[in-house]
């Protein structure tokens, strides 16, 4: 699934509401200017901290991605 944080924030809580802790691969919606990291303009905030999607997705787990 892809989607913008809105929808991915939407999908989360529907699953939460559901008492599902499934497994769940989303590509998310993140501007890509670079490419390889340098400008960060594509920053996700994960459970880890920020990372750059270009370099480190833009494949991410929903449990993973900080709502």
């Amino acid at each position: 699934m892809a989607g913008s944080p809105k929808l991915l924030d939407d999908l989360r809580a529907m699953l939460k509401r559901s008492g599902s802790h499934t497994p769940v691969q989303v590509i998310v919606e993140e501007r890509m200017a670079c490419g390889v990291g340098a400008c960060l303009g594509c920053v996700v905030f994960t459970g880890e901290g920020p990372v750059a999607s270009c370099v480190a997705g833009p494949v991410f787990d929903l449990w993973a991605i900080a709502s």
